[in-house]
């Protein structure tokens, strides 16, 4: 990652609604609600970003363990589930990594 990417700051700006766009270096993200919370269901919430950003982090993290000890990880997937959803401010997010078959054949003593 570059130095100058690190130092742009992420600016957030009213679409109308409650629809709200980043803009993240040269990224836009879109967040809105869904019908129910005044939205137009446009978009991910704001939480479901941070439910998919969770989980991003970790297959990355996850991914470069494995290939710094040469277990595949092709099919990898991660899933992030929310809990205690009636004030989702507050929940707990499970996560939940699930490897490809084969990804624990090779010897490593983390696999026991």
């Amino acid at each position: 990652m570059s130095s100058q990417s690190s130092h742009q700051p992420i600016t957030v700006t009213h679409e109308g609604g409650v629809k709200f766009a980043a803009q993240v270096r040269t990224h836009r993200v879109v967040v809105d609600q869904p019908v129910r919370g005044g939205g137009e269901d446009s978009a991910p919430t704001p939480l479901e970003l941070l439910g998919a950003s969770l989980g991003t982090c970790v297959a990355l993290y996850v991914q470069q363990y494995c290939d710094s000890r040469g277990l595949p990880y092709a099919g990898m997937s991660v899933e992030v589930e929310q809990l205690g959803a009636t004030n989702p401010r507050f929940a707990r997010r499970h996560r939940h990594a699930a490897m490809p078959h084969n990804a624990l054949s090779k010897a490593d003593p983390c696999a026991a």
